[in-house]
């Protein structure tokens, strides 16, 4: 498949994700929930932004795609199954990203299947997890059929669509806002707290890397700790993707 067709057809395949598959939700909070994700499994992730939120008090998701815990030769590099153990000792959730890391339209049912199997089993290995887990999807590139098949699989599943998670929330489409150091990121990243503010629901970051501007896909250290300051003193509560799914639904974390 062409570049232009296959980037038309994730464009075609994340509308039809916003269409209503499954019961809808709404989340109106007395104190509005913010959660801070990070996808992939990138080594700075772990060194830097997990101690950014605990020194506030605070734990974030992992979302986590297995393969990258045998890729020792990248650079930036990638944290390894010990890191990813010692995240989880300390609070921080392990989520599920897939383990080989491709759109979901390239897997057939099957492949799809025995690599979530893969990924949740490396993951149960790491923190002693069982049950159902929060899942993104990689490139935030939805694929309804997939999707359908993952309902039952996974308690939520974060999609790539900006925005709050309040009135008519898909908890298997969820909205988030990407965290990066490029022209208008974190503008939009103070945008979306602000109206935070106003619809009291559920708003979720996610990024990769923490790191400097050359680094791609990446927030610095210094623009987190700002942001998760200015989410505390805004008087929002910082939770894990599972504690928000938890405490909005009223079900066992």
């Amino acid at each position: 498949m062409s570049r232009n067709i296959g980037g038309i057809v994730d464009r075609i395949a994340n509308r039809v994700a916003r269409l209503p598959l499954g019961a809808r939700f709404d989340i109106r909070l007395d104190q509005p929930i913010v959660s801070f994700s990070f996808d992939d499994a990138p080594l700075s992730a772990a060194t830097l932004g997990a101690p950014i939120l605990e020194r506030h008090g605070a734990r974030g998701t992992y979302y986590l795609a297995g393969r990258f815990f045998d890729d020792v030769e990248a650079e930036p590099p990638f944290m390894d199954r010990k890191t990813a153990q010692d995240l989880a000792s300390r609070g921080h959730e392990l989520a599920c990203h897939t383990f080989a890391h491709r759109r979901l339209r390239d897997y057939s049912g099957a492949a799809l299947r025995d690599d979530l199997a893969d990924n949740e089993q490396i993951l149960a290995g790491l923190d002693g997890g069982g049950g159902k887990r929060s899942f993104a999807i990689p490139y935030t590139m939805a694929w309804p059929p997939a999707t359908l098949a993952m309902r039952s699989r996974y308690t939520t599943i974060r999609g790539g669509r900006a925005g709050i998670n309040g009135t008519g929330t898909d908890f298997t489409n969820l909205k988030s806002v990407e965290l990066r150091e490029l022209p208008g990121f974190l503008e939009a990243a103070e945008y979306w707290l602000e109206r935070q503010a106003e619809e009291r629901g559920w708003l979720i970051f996610f990024t990769h890397h923490v790191a400097d501007a050359t680094v791609p896909f990446s927030i610095t250290p210094e623009a987190l700790e700002r942001l998760v300051e200015r989410t505390q003193k805004m008087g929002f509560a910082i939770r894990t993707v599972a504690e928000a799914y938890a405490e909005i639904t009223g079900t066992p974390a």
